[in-house]
Parts: structure tokens; sequence; C-alpha cells
């Protein structure tokens, strides 16, 4: 029984996110497919590179990703090279200045349809605000599967 449900971590997935609330009526719920390839898997940690493909916001750089999974559940960040925002007009544009985006993503594993689902989180912004500071957090939904077809790759 525990080897129908062993997870084949290393490898290409494709999938998809989304963008959550935070981003207004325009994004909300537009989708960017990407391509993780997972190169180095040791004692349930991973490595690996993901590249995104198509849709608003998408960037051509590849990014880091890093993580873990125990059991169904996965948690990995992924780190862009750098730091791109959304226009008005849902263009990536470069902002100088600030520190490379990292997003947080979990989920979890679903052996019916072989697949991840799960939520990611990026601290968007920092600002002094009195004797603290303000934290901007965006999140949206996220979606991996080695099944390239299903993304429509």
């Amino acid at each position: 029984m525990e080897d129908e449900l062993r997870i084949s971590l290393a490898g290409q997935w494709f999938g998809y996110f989304s963008y959550g609330p935070e981003y207004g009526e325009l994004l909300m719920d537009e989708q960017v497919i990407f391509s993780i390839l997972i190169e180095e898997v040791f004692n349930n940690r991973f490595k690996g590179k993901c590249i995104e493909i198509e849709g608003i916001g998408s960037s051509t750089e590849l990014s880091a990703i890093e993580g873990f999974l125990e059991n169904q559940f996965i948690s990995f960040t992924k780190e862009y090279p750098s730091n791109n925002v959304i226009d008005e007009k849902g263009n990536a544009v470069n902002y100088e200045g600030s520190l490379n985006p990292m997003l947080s993503y979990e989920g979890q594993f679903n052996h019916f349809n072989q697949s991840f689902t799960g939520t990611w989180e990026i601290r968007s912004t920092e600002v002094a605000a009195g004797d603290g500071i303000y934290v901007d957090v965006c999140t949206g939904n996220w979606e991996m599967s080695k099944d390239s077809a299903r993304y429509g790759v």
C-alpha cells in the first residue's frame, strides 16, 4: 500500500497559478501556465527550476524552486531573479531597488488525478507605518501535474 502512495517528485511538472482578489478584477482568477523541473530530491527535500510559459504577468526568467514533501503535503518557495510588477495593462515591468520576490507555495497531492493543488502567497511591499511595518500580502491558487496536456502545453 505504501508503494501505491509514493509520489515520484523528480522530473518535469506542468501547471498554473492564478491571481487572488488582492490583484483586483482585471487579474483575479487569471492563470499563468508554468513548467517546473525538479532536479534534486533527497530526504523529502527538493530543488528545481521554474519557467512561466504564458499568461498575464508571466516571466520568461528561470526562477529557483526549493522545498519539501511530507506525506501528501508539499511546501516550496519560488524566487525570481529580478523583481517585476504588473502594470495597469497587465504587462510585467521590472521594478528596480527592491529585493527579488519570493513566493511561498503549499498544497496537497491528490492520488486520484495525480496532481498537487494549493495556495500561494507573496509579500509584495513592506512599508514603515508608525512603530511597525505594514506588509502587503498577495495570494492565489495553484495546481501542477506531470500531464502537460491538462494545461494545453
